[in-house]
């Protein structure tokens, strides 16, 4: 998979992935191998579409960390696995969309896109992609300039 991977992913971000994963664990979910190879080809892939890189934690990653106990993301008995794989596909490409569209710092747009994602879209990744991107970034511009304030590299 490395070569695959090769200089649009950090060093090591298969393996992180895989570590993140085990969260899913807690909740009975395991990814397979061929899952954690789709999820790291559709990262690439979304890198690719939207003409960014990634430095650090790739957002798969941190989608894992951010929606692994989402309720949604439990699907239906016959499909945990794979709904739950589509789902954190389909979730780390609107990231990469969003952060495109938006200059939401990664854990203000993870925050808020799980936000929607539990509430009003139900954990529909299609609502969520369809949400107003004022909606995505919200009224609040106090949080925003909190997160930005916090900043190390100001």
């Amino acid at each position: 998979m490395s070569n695959m991977l090769e200089g649009l992913l950090p060093v090591g971000a298969e393996d992180a992935i895989t570590e993140a994963a085990e969260l899913l664990k807690e909740r009975g979910i395991l990814l397979t191998a061929a899952q954690k190879v789709s999820l790291c080809r559709a990262e690439r892939d979304a890198l690719t579409d939207t003409g960014r890189l990634v430095f650090g934690e790739t957002a798969a990653e941190q989608i894992l960390r951010g929606f692994w106990d989402s309720a949604w993301l439990a699907g239906n008995e016959d499909g945990l696995e794979e709904d739950c794989a589509a789902a954190l596909e389909e979730l780390t490409w609107l990231f990469y969309q969003f952060k495109n569209e938006t200059e939401l710092p990664d854990e203000l747009l993870i925050r808020r896109m799980r936000e929607l994602f539990d509430g009003p879209c139900r954990g529909s990744a299609e609502l969520l992609g369809q949400v107003e991107l004022s909606v995505l970034t919200g009224s609040d511009e106090e949080e925003l300039e909190k997160e930005e304030d916090g900043d190390e590299w100001d």
